[in-house]
């Protein structure tokens, strides 16, 4: 018997993001689900290092389940608020030792200035 099964890697992938999701902290989920829309009414591509700069910058809760960026970005991908490109970029967070992240691209996208923006993460504009 093969050990790969691409079904049940799928349905193991949606079980662990909805535990994630159950794990975080309400407060940051709602603060989060904040960012997103704003980073993406700013920038038209963006990473997640983006929304946990804003977080940061503006002092806001944290969770002990940082997994629940996959959830939420799915979420916001649900709602509209934009779509998951084929670019990568390597991470800026020390913690996260240049991994790739997904580029995302935003739906909502205003050109309009801004007084918080994240400094970009090398995705042009």
């Amino acid at each position: 018997m093969s050990g790969f099964n691409p079904q049940a890697g799928q349905a193991g992938k949606q079980l662990g993001m909805a535990r994630a999701q159950r794990a975080c902290n309400p407060v940051w989920w709602s603060f989060m689900a904040m960012c997103v829309t704003g980073v993406a009414r700013r920038r038209e591509l963006f990473t997640t290092d983006d929304l946990e700069w804003v977080r940061q910058t503006l002092n806001g809760p944290s969770t002990p389940e940082k997994r629940a960026l996959g959830p939420l970005m799915k979420w916001a991908e649900g709602q509209d608020i934009c779509e998951p490109t084929d670019m990568w970029l390597p991470s800026s967070q020390y913690a996260c030792h240049r991994r790739p992240m997904r580029v995302w691209r935003s739906k909502i996208y205003q050109r309009t200035p801004t007084r918080l923006l994240p400094p970009s993460n090398g995705v042009s504009q």
